[in-house]
């Protein structure tokens, strides 16, 4: 559907100078976008600038690029003429070039377009406007995180409840499993989220999370999933909870991000087991139900 909240009845006068739209020929153009909400869904707006004499009734959208294509997007919605709107589409698989560690470069961002398919079945083409490289860094760090799936294997395991002081939490094991790495590899690091916070019990000060010794297959640690923030306003806004993004480095290259997430079958039972260690804390708000 389209993100009426997001729609802007400006005129082109208004638009003025500084729109991405000056010196461009075409007059319907888009500036892809990606909001925080976007991140966890996979997907990134279209923002479209309708400079045409006729307005748009949409049936279907498509960001079509030779870094990835967008999924054909189906709308029931009018763009009228002089109108800015965001459109939210999901990205598609990217098309990464990776030999072992090396990431080829993202493909020309001049040769993308959006196309419009209009509910007669004509169709409209539109000129993107990435100021911002907005693509370029989506393709990056696509590719970035399909290079590291390729080298090792990260994740959480043997995710269960357990009790520590009193109050419940979540127990699990981070493990680092070995394919086409070769040499040494480390986790030195991860962020938290608003709900949860790692700690590893088991790391000495000064020492990576996990590391994966030249002549290992795999190595693993204990980690305990405690409270993050327990206030109702913070719950309210999450959007990525389990989105753990820990930085890894892979033998003598530069660190790189890389997210990890607890299996997808466990994470309700996280947030309630979490909501029950913010109530025996007497913490105020509650984490079930937050996405």
């Amino acid at each position: 559907m389209l993100r009426r909240a997001a729609l802007l009845c400006l005129p082109l006068a208004a638009l003025g100078a500084c729109s991405p739209t000056a010196g461009v020929h075409n007059p319907l153009v888009v500036n892809p976008l990606q909001y925080r909400d976007d991140i966890a869904l996979n997907r990134l707006q279209l923002q479209v600038t309708n400079g045409l004499d006729e307005q748009l009734p949409l049936a279907a959208v498509q960001l079509r690029w030779a870094g990835f294509n967008s999924v054909v997007t189906k709308f029931d919605a009018v763009i009228a003429v002089g109108q800015r709107v965001d459109l939210p589409v999901e990205m598609d698989a990217a098309q990464c070039e990776i030999d072992g560690t090396t990431i080829g470069p993202p493909p020309d961002i001049d040769d993308a377009e959006a196309v419009f398919t209009l509910t007669d079945g004509t169709t409209r083409n539109a000129d993107l406007i990435d100021s911002d490289d907005t693509l370029g860094a989506l393709f990056a760090a696509i590719c970035q995180s399909a290079m590291v799936s390729q080298q090792v294997t990260l994740e959480f395991v043997g995710v269960r409840q357990s009790n520590l002081d009193d109050r419940p939490i979540t127990l699990a094991t981070l493990r680092l499993s070995r394919r086409a790495a070769s040499g040494s590899v480390t986790v030195s690091s991860t962020g938290n989220t608003v709900p949860f916070t790692l700690v590893f019990p088991d790391q000495a000060a000064g020492e990576p999370l996990v590391a994966l010794t030249s002549d290992a297959i795999a190595a693993e640690v204990p980690v305990q999933f405690l409270e993050g923030r327990c206030d109702a306003h913070a719950v309210a806004e999450t959007k990525q909870p389990f989105r753990f993004v820990m930085q890894v480095h892979l033998g003598e290259e530069p660190v790189v991000a890389y997210v990890v997430e607890p299996p997808t079958h466990v994470q309700l039972d996280m947030l309630a087991t979490a909501a029950a260690g913010c109530a025996t804390l007497g913490a105020d708000g509650s984490l079930g139900g937050s996405g």
